[in-house]
């Protein structure tokens, strides 16, 4: 592969590294995400009195949320990516609208619909949603077991 950056072989090689490193250390972020339940339990709790919210709600307000919280919401986009992996691997139908995609999951008797909506960008949305049945939803026991 050859890339007409102006850069040496090496400087190439270097970059090629760091975008090999950075897409690992993704994949690795996203497994993590999904195979504990730290984030759910973070995203109980931040849910409580931001019962829905995008992750770019804050990008013009960073002195309204904790930093802690901040990365946390940061994390919404690589925790979907997860969910949408483990619908994928199980042939578990998503739900669409005319923005984008969607899913229903559960955890402690809590329902969150997750998703995420493209234009001329993309944002990824997380809302606390009551469980009802009709609506199909994902227990997140199920996604951290990757049960089938």
């Amino acid at each position: 592969m050859e890339f007409n950056l102006d850069l040496t072989q090496e400087q190439q090689d270097e970059l090629i590294n760091e975008v090999v490193e950075s897409w690992m250390r993704s994949r690795e972020l996203v497994k993590t995400l999904i195979s504990d339940p730290e984030y759910i339990l973070w995203l109980e709790n931040f849910t409580i009195s931001n019962p829905a919210f995008e992750d770019d709600t804050w990008l013009y307000q960073s002195d309204e949320i904790s930093k802690e919280d901040s990365e946390r919401v940061d994390e919404l986009n690589p925790f979907f990516e997860g969910i949408m992996e483990y619908t994928n691997r199980n042939f578990i139908p998503l739900c669409y609208d005319e923005y984008g995609t969607y899913v229903f999951i559960k955890f402690n008797n809590i329902g969150y619909k997750i998703g995420q909506m493209v234009g001329q960008g993309s944002i990824t949305y997380c809302e606390r949603v009551d469980i009802s049945s009709d609506s199909i939803f994902i227990d997140f026991n199920d996604i951290m077991n990757n049960k089938k």
